[in-house]
């Protein structure tokens, strides 16, 4: 044998599996978990779709041609994946299809003209300083915004929606979660089931706030010239409003109480069959501010 090892066809055969399922194993293992740092190209004004199931997902905007990834994967979290130019794709891959073991910590730059889509489960979501159209949905987890994005539409089934923005158009949807908006916002929109919305009033031209059962407040002082709609079924409504507001605030409700200490009231008119119906001046008026509800009490103050 002259001290040489000699294999038979069988036996390389056998040793090659096993240093084919060595490297796999250590390459699955090396995507599946850990910290991934990427890097690409992008256009000054890419679409970025990034989708994260489980964990948080941050996304900051910069003055670069590119996008830029830190991940933390947990055990089980999936595979990293990330491809595009003008258009990219980024984000975890389950193990299974629709299922998750592990979360996923994602720190993403994008270039700050970037349109940028998210889609998660229970993950949260932050942006921030990204001026591109904004489309943001997780199911249970919150979501938060900061900067002047083009448009945003933010969504969550029951966690919370935080977004504090100058942006021309802006819609904010949950079941369960609050929604608190700030900034300057042309077209607003908020709707909940049951979450308390809480809107600071500023340069909204227009906005409309819906609930069933959660509570409206609105504070702040509203632009001369805007126009809000704000209805619920149950959820109380609160307008706490700058002491100088000029608006004409319009109150209809069926069966629910109204107490107004803001301004004066022009006319009051109660029916037994249609509800009760409220004119109120603060001010010199210009702002046109609605009130519907069905059975919530109303309050209107000067904020405190």
């Amino acid at each position: 044998m002259n001290g040489q090892v000699r294999f038979s066809r069988g036996g390389l055969v056998a040793l090659a599996l096993c240093v084919l399922a060595a490297v796999g194993l250590t390459s699955t293992r090396s995507v599946a978990q850990g910290r991934v740092e990427r890097g690409l190209a992008a256009s000054a004004d890419a679409t970025i779709r990034i989708y994260n199931l489980s964990g948080s997902t941050s996304i900051s905007g910069w003055d670069r041609d590119s996008v830029a990834v830190v991940a933390e994967l947990e055990p089980g979290a999936g595979r990293f994946y990330m491809a595009g130019h003008e258009a990219i794709k980024l984000g975890v891959e389950p193990p299974t299809a629709g299922t998750t073991a592990g979360s996923a910590r994602l720190e993403i730059r994008v270039p700050r003209g970037s349109v940028v889509w998210v889609k998660a489960a229970d993950a949260s979501i932050e942006v921030d300083g990204v001026e591109g159209g904004l489309d943001l949905y997780s199911v249970s987890g919150s979501v938060r915004v900061r900067g002047a994005p083009a448009t945003v539409r933010a969504e969550s089934m029951e966690g919370a929606i935080w977004i504090e923005a100058r942006t021309p158009w802006l819609r904010a949807k949950t079941a369960s979660g609050s929604i608190d908006l700030a900034g300057e916002v042309s077209d607003l929109a908020a709707t909940s089931v049951s979450g308390t919305i809480r809107v600071v009033a500023a340069r909204q031209a227009r906005a409309r706030i819906e609930s069933v059962t959660g509570e409206v407040i609105v504070s702040g002082r509203p632009t001369r010239g805007g126009a809000w709609e704000i209805e619920t079924h149950s959820g109380a409504v609160t307008l706490a409003l700058a002491p100088d507001t000029d608006a004409e605030i319009d109150v209809h409700t069926f069966g629910g109480e109204v107490r107004s200490t803001l301004g004066r009231v022009l006319n009051r008119r109660t029916d037994d069959l249609a509800g009760s119906d409220w004119s109120i001046m603060a001010g010199a008026g210009g702002t046109s501010m609605t009130v519907r509800t069905f059975k919530a009490p109303v309050t209107i103050r000067p904020a405190r």
